[in-house]
């Protein structure tokens, strides 16, 4: 399995589209679900209804989840 640059641009837009779901006011916490979930639909629909399109998935949205998470954390220093 290798992750491929189809999936490597799916991780800013997972970021981008989580960021206009924060700024509606929803719950923080529910985050981290919702860019897990956005990564298995957008690897889903970039790839096959596949095992290793959700694991890409799964991967791209804990990496947008973690990417946010790391800026938030080095601008708040």
């Amino acid at each position: 399995m290798e992750i491929t640059t189809q999936f490597m641009v799916l991780i800013p837009v997972v970021v981008g589209v989580v960021q206009v779901i924060k700024m509606t006011g929803l719950s923080s916490r529910y985050l981290p679900v919702i860019s897990l979930i956005l990564g298995m639909v957008g690897a889903v629909l970039i790839g096959a209804f596949d095992s290793t399109s959700l694991v890409q998935g799964v991967i791209v949205g804990l990496s947008a989840s973690g990417l946010w998470s790391g800026v938030k954390a080095t601008v708040k220093e």
